[in-house]
């Protein structure tokens, strides 16, 4: 008899292939270690929002452990059942700041990617592979003024996500600004 009791599954590079994919043999084994009464739980740095909910329905994942730890749902019902988030007081002078520089930019609110409008020409410079640059440059709701939403809807950011992306020399953008 198996003393382990929990599985925790990272999503990209480890669980994912390269097309952003579950495996049909990793499934199946998700699933049968879920009936046999071991608890496998997603942990991951996407938010909520970003779980690839169509492929592990039916597989017996109830939980995730979302943004690098800062929040866990519970999947069927999408309550937040813990959370730990940062602040407007916080987190509005550091995207103040990071607005100034040329970087792509992420703050995860509530579960959701979001992204200051600006940041969409920096976003298509990334150096990540395909399916990474789909994700970031597709699944976050743009805002033309972030700080503007955190402040009017009293939010707290679970994470926040910078990717630079290299000059034409190979070098990160803004690598040595103050």
């Amino acid at each position: 008899m198996s003393n382990i009791k929990l599985v925790a599954l990272d999503l990209d590079g480890t669980l994912f292939n390269n097309n952003s994919k579950i495996s049909s043999h990793n499934l199946e084994t998700i699933r049968r270690i879920t009936a046999g009464g071991i608890h496998v739980v997603i942990s991951t740095g996407r938010p909520f929002m970003g779980l690839p909910f169509d492929q592990i329905k039916e597989t017996g994942i109830r939980y995730a452990i979302t943004t690098n730890g800062s929040a866990i749902y519970e999947i069927p019902t999408e309550k937040c059942l813990f959370e730990n988030a940062m602040e407007e007081e916080l987190v509005s002078p550091i995207i103040q700041y990071l607005l100034t520089l040329d970087i792509h930019m992420d703050a995860f609110i509530g579960g959701k990617g979001y992204s200051p409008t600006q940041c969409i020409a920096a976003g298509e410079k990334l150096t990540v592979p395909s399916s990474l640059k789909k994700y970031i440059t597709t699944t976050r709701i743009r805002l033309d003024n972030i700080l503007k939403f955190i402040h009017d809807n009293q939010l707290k950011v679970q994470k926040m996500t910078l990717n630079f992306y290299p000059d034409e020399n190979g070098i990160p953008t803004d690598r040595d600004k103050t």
